[in-house]
């Protein structure tokens, strides 16, 4: 590890969007000069504001089991181009709660 840059990784944030996979190259390559890990990570909100996770708990395990497994496929397919873009580790990760108290918790 570069012990002048002063970080230990990279946290590069994903929602799946356009917008965010901009930071991707980004992050790679800080953490490729650095030497560090890279993280992609992304959060699952809760469903608690949406009526059926209520009314229908089994049916809202479901679809939130379905979308973490989406969310999980998403960031293997991300790893590749972050490995492109220099990062020599890529970690990833699918965290649940509120998107900035788990990021910062991360």
């Amino acid at each position: 590890m570069n012990e002048s840059v002063g970080f230990k990784s990279v946290l590069v944030p994903l929602d799946g969007s356009e917008l965010a996979e901009q930071a991707l190259p980004v992050g790679a390559s800080l953490a490729g000069k650095a030497g560090v890990p890279l993280h992609l990570v992304s959060v699952q909100e809760p469903f608690t504001s949406l009526p059926y996770a209520v009314e229908f708990p089994a049916a809202a395990l479901e679809i939130r089991e379905e979308l973490r497994g989406r969310l999980s496929e998403y960031l293997t397919r991300v790893t590749s181009t972050a490995q492109a873009d220099g990062a020599p580790v890529v970690r990833t990760a699918v965290l649940d709660g509120m998107v900035a108290q788990r990021l910062a918790e991360y």
